[in-house]
């Protein structure tokens, strides 16, 4: 009786073992599900990214050939002048659309909206 007893014992003792393995390997799976679902996630955000740089480095070229037209097209100024509030805008414009098509923000013109013709003063 002590035989079947002993048997029996360690029956359970291996059923107890085999659900602690089966456990395990469930939380290694949902570990190893979790994981992959973020490396995807940070891929699809990679390629995201990488897609609006290629937009941006596209647009980069026609941008800074509007702003040297602009600069090419301005009328120098005297000696001893400062520059009036138009310039000093066209300028600031400038350098934000340079530094928004840097960071990778949405450009809006690369030239203001109220620019004087080259024929004015």
């Amino acid at each position: 009786m002590s035989v079947v007893v002993g048997l029996g014992q360690e029956w359970r003792l291996g059923s107890q073992i085999a659900e602690c393995q089966r456990e395990q390997a469930q939380t290694k799976s949902d570990v190893a599900t979790a994981s992959l679902n973020q490396i995807t996630n940070d891929i699809q955000n990679i390629a995201t990214a990488a897609q609006r740089a290629r937009e941006t480095a596209e647009r980069l070229p026609d941008q800074i050939g509007k702003i040297s037209k602009a600069l090419k097209d301005a009328q120098p100024l005297p000696d001893g002048c400062r520059p009036d509030a138009d310039r000093v805008r066209s300028l600031a414009d400038s350098v934000r659309a340079a530094n928004r098509a840097a960071t990778g923000q949405r450009t809006g013109s690369a030239m203001p909206s109220n620019s004087r013709s080259p024929s004015e003063p």
